[in-house]
């Protein structure tokens, strides 16, 4: 097992503690109105959950990658919903602080990290999900200004966020060159959502449609150099797998725990069903692939500083994702008839797992990148 320094085990504290006090008392009801807990963001940031590995001078903590996984881990691990919206929070802002103007940085950072301002990232559209370069929303050029016209889809934190980083297309021929990153602040004109999605888990995150139509934003709100988009998103990508494997690790704890709990306090014929080698087998299984999967968590944090971070993040996000949904399935199971009712958790961890394996990159594309690290793609294959 990996030794967590200090600073490390302590966030993972905060942030436990928070999950547990905060966060689980409004589980069931929110989950019920599916909507994100009113407040929560603000309240994360107050804890210091969102600003984890940003610099000091924009009111972060000036820690590292796993510290922030670990925190994620930790909400996730109480609710899922509640992690996603960190996890993105996260993710819009990241961008902001690597490519932004000062006066970019000093708008959005220190009230992002507090919560205060809550950040969505507008990348997918209907016909572009996987295949990101082949996005259709447009920004041309007029004047000192950009003009957007586009629909984003899946966008987690849509319906709620104060701006949204937004990828669209600003030299249409040049291909995946040719993608630039906007903020666009909410109430800006032309910028609308259009409608809030029923997911099938994820019930405490909000997830939405964005429209642009004619949606004009000054130049000062592009984000890094024009054309250089698709290279920040791709950044933004590695990032997010690691977290969404430290996702899953939460949640694939907290469904071993549970399973593990249900099984020894359920009795059939006439003992605890742990007695029985076939239900304590499983949660064996369902234990030694949540390590594997928390191992190479923590390998691709590494990664991140010093090592293959592209390669770390994808064997992460895939091996963490399949586990999740494996295990949460053997979780139900072991409950029988009491897994399949809302009355326990394993329904809503089973539900919320199967998201893992499709969003920020499908297990096939996270294979096909491994592939092409490892040279196994012959020269001219199309590119996935």
């Amino acid at each position: 097992m990996v030794r967590l320094t200090a600073d490390q085990q302590a966030i993972r504290e905060v942030a436990r503690e928070f999950a547990q006090t905060e966060v689980a008392p409004l589980v069931a009801e929110y989950q019920r109105r599916r909507a994100l807990p009113p407040g929560i963001m603000q309240r994360m940031g107050q804890q210091g959950l969102i600003g984890i590995m940003f610099p000091p001078e924009y009111g972060g903590a000036g820690g590292d990658l796993l510290a922030q996984a670990l925190a994620v881990q930790e909400i996730s691990k109480v609710d899922a919903g509640v992690g996603v919206t960190l996890l993105v929070q996260v993710l819009s802002l990241y961008p902001i602080w690597k490519h932004g103007t000062e006066e970019q940085k000093r708008r959005y950072l220190p009230a992002g990290l507090r919560g205060e301002l809550i950040g969505a990232i507008g990348m997918t559209e209907p016909d572009a999900g996987s295949d990101f370069a082949s996005i259709r929303t447009r920004a041309v050029r007029d004047g000192s200004a950009y003009v957007i016209d586009g629909r984003k889809t899946f966008i987690t934190n849509g319906p709620v966020a104060d701006f949204v980083v937004l990828a669209a297309r600003t030299l249409p021929a040049a291909g995946h060159r040719g993608i630039s990153l906007f903020l666009v602040d909410k109430g800006t004109p032309g910028f609308s959502v259009a409608r809030k999605l029923d997911k099938m888990g994820w019930h405490t995150s909000e997830t939405g449609e964005l429209v642009f139509e004619g949606c004009r934003v000054d130049e000062t709100q592009l984000l890094g150099e024009e054309n250089r988009g698709f290279y920040y998103v791709m950044d933004d990508f590695n990032l997010e797998r690691v977290l969404l494997a430290a996702q899953c690790v939460g949640i694939g704890e907290a469904a071993y725990e549970a399973a593990r709990d249900y099984a020894l306090a359920r009795r059939q014929f006439g003992r605890p069903i742990v007695g029985f080698q076939a239900v304590r087998h499983q949660l064996v299984e369902m234990y030694a692939q949540v390590e594997q999967a928390r191992l190479l968590l923590y390998h691709a944090c590494a990664a991140c500083y010093d090592g293959d971070s592209v390669m770390a993040a994808s064997m992460a996000k895939w091996v963490a994702s399949e586990m999740v949904n494996r295990v949460t399935a053997q979780a139900v199971q072991i409950h029988g008839g009491y897994g399949y009712v809302a009355d326990y958790p394993v329904e809503r961890y089973y539900r919320d797992a199967r998201v893992y394996t499709i969003g920020g990159g499908t297990s096939e594309i996270q294979k096909e990148i491994m592939a092409r690290r490892l040279g196994l793609v012959p020269e001219g294959s199309p590119r996935a």
